[in-house]
């Protein structure tokens, strides 16, 4: 394996390096990592000063999801981990569904996501049962945003004349972006179909994930702006935040998610918080979704029913099983 592996590295360098018509024949070997682009838009040398502030407008009434947690005092260990992972066919099968209805994989896996957590919130605090169940129940039903507070993604489609190290202004080395991401929770409570009175599940059919609840979640994607003038105010708003930051912000049970490879990156908040993360990549035309969440907020059988319910919505997005008309 290992030198099946250092053969297509060594092919693929020599493809680089002697291909018949190279794209930029002025850049000579050795002098790309002179072309990677600063990430960061404080190091593009902009006075961040004169960024203007972002057009507020009224916003409807917010009111996100986040449902109360337990302490695990039986927990041995820091982070509790489950990998789901889609094999060869059934990750291309998800990116036929996703072509036909003109959604990206990205947008595809966060619905999915979503809808997974909801419902594995909810059974999981029926397990629990008592005053823990009638307080989730009370969030479920009364808040109005389903909200994942940090959501990870590669911006380099974003910026299209940075997106190559041949372009003139050669490319981010990590085009990476994090902003908040919401949907309407009304979507996220007809597409799981939760019954208060029986504990029982009544998930959406096909046409309703697509059209509505996938559509919804484009929809959340779209609306940050991914220029570069929004980047550099997001990185203002933090910077500030730094400030006056106090952790007791972070001990809220909302997800994050990450679409991009640093998939050890995320889990390093995993251990303080009892939030989850979702870390997703495709990998060898195969779809890997990685669960991370705090041991000491998350007993393995939560995290069993977080997987499960991840799973069941992977089979009824890709095969249409067990989805009411």
């Amino acid at each position: 394996m290992s030198m099946i592996s250092l053969n297509e590295l060594v092919g693929s360098l020599n493809d680089q390096i002697y291909e018949a018509t190279p794209l930029n024949p002025t850049i000579r070997w050795g002098e790309e990592t002179a072309r990677l682009a600063s990430t960061g838009a404080i190091l593009t040398g902009l006075d961040m000063d004169t960024i203007p502030e972002p057009t507020l407008t009224k916003e409807e009434e917010f009111v996100p999801f986040l449902p109360p947690f337990v302490e695990n005092i039986i927990g041995t260990h820091d982070v509790t981990v489950r990998l789901v992972e889609l094999d060869s066919a059934r990750t291309s099968a998800l990116r036929e569904k996703c072509r036909r209805n003109h959604i990206t994989v990205t947008v595809a896996v966060d619905a999915i996501f979503a809808l997974a957590h909801a419902e594995a919130v909810l059974l999981n605090a029926a397990a629990i049962g008592g005053a823990h169940y009638a307080s989730t129940i009370d969030a479920y039903t009364k808040a109005t945003q389903w909200f994942m507070p940090l959501s990870c993604k590669d911006q380099r489609p974003s910026w299209p004349t940075s997106s190559s190290i041949h372009h003139p202004e050669g490319t981010t080395l990590f085009g990476t972006d994090g902003f908040p991401l919401q949907t309407r929770m009304e979507t996220i409570r007809k597409a799981v179909g939760f019954s208060v009175d029986t504990n029982s599940l009544n998930p959406c059919n096909e046409e309703f994930f697509w059209g509505v609840v996938a559509a919804d979640m484009a929809a959340a994607h779209a609306a940050p702006r991914k220029d570069l003038a929004a980047y550099v105010q997001r990185e203002r708003e933090k910077q500030a935040m730094c400030k006056s930051f106090h952790p007791s912000s972070m001990m809220v049970r909302s997800p994050i998610s990450s679409s991009i490879g640093h998939l050890d990156g995320l889990g390093l908040f995993a251990k303080y918080t009892p939030g989850s993360s979702s870390l997703t990549q495709q990998y060898d035309g195969k779809l890997n979704c990685s669960l991370l969440a705090a041991a000491k907020w998350n007993s393995p059988a939560e995290m069993d029913g977080m997987e499960k319910a991840l799973r069941e919505w992977f089979d009824h997005v890709i095969e249409d099983t067990q989805m009411v008309e």
